[in-house]
């Protein structure tokens, strides 16, 4: 079989390897060297599965099959919103797989709200690794259909507040309601994308 170093003396294949390294060097440029490079490994609006975020936090292992709702690695906190959530199969539970109605929702471009895991109150171990790490990170995505998260960028906390909720047994557990401001404004198209109707986009896929 013909050799590498043998085909790039064709005039054609070599120009064809030329053009792939411009459309790499183009594809990085437009990633890499625009507003959407963040602080740390992640690019705005790029999707990343719980994996790939132990892979690029450098975690050592696998974490993703702990890394649901909220993980906290070293100083930095990782949200992790589906949101659009599956409703209750059954009239006697009030929420689905027992978990509450999370009032996760972008209110604009800029502000985010976010509601804790039932049973975890603003002074829970849990509320604290929110609250207490350097960076933020938001990612969301739109159904449990959807596998990756698309990386929303670091926040600030602008609230916490304490509230109640009750559970599918009848009790009532402490919640942490979580006011968020981006550092960037959320793209008008992704957030478009992640509030649109369900329906509408499985009539649109018929």
């Amino acid at each position: 079989m013909m050799g590498y170093a043998k085909r790039l003396q064709n005039k054609e294949f070599c120009k064809q390897i030329e053009d792939l390294i411009q459309v790499g060097l183009w594809r990085y440029q437009d990633k890499f060297d625009r507003k959407q490079v963040t602080e740390g490994p992640f690019v705005l609006y790029e999707k990343y599965s719980r994996r790939d975020v132990s892979l690029l936090m450098n975690c050592g292992r696998d974490l993703s099959s702990i890394m649901y709702g909220m993980k906290r690695i070293g100083d930095d906190v990782f949200i992790f919103v589906t949101y659009h959530k599956v409703d209750a199969k059954s009239d006697e539970l009030q929420y689905a797989e027992g978990k509450p109605d999370y009032a996760d929702a972008f209110t604009d471009s800029m502000i985010f709200r976010w509601d804790s895991q039932i049973g975890k109150g603003p002074e829970s171990s849990y509320m604290q690794d929110v609250t207490g790490a350097k960076r933020k990170h938001l990612l969301v995505k739109k159904s449990d259909a959807e596998a990756s998260f698309y990386y929303m960028g670091t926040f600030d906390i602008i609230s916490v507040v304490g509230d109640k909720k009750i559970d599918n047994r009848g009790n009532k557990k402490d919640i942490t309601k979580v006011t968020m401001k981006m550092h960037q404004a959320v793209r008008e198209d992704l957030l478009k994308y992640l509030e649109s109707n369900l329906l509408d986009e499985e009539k649109k896929a018929i």
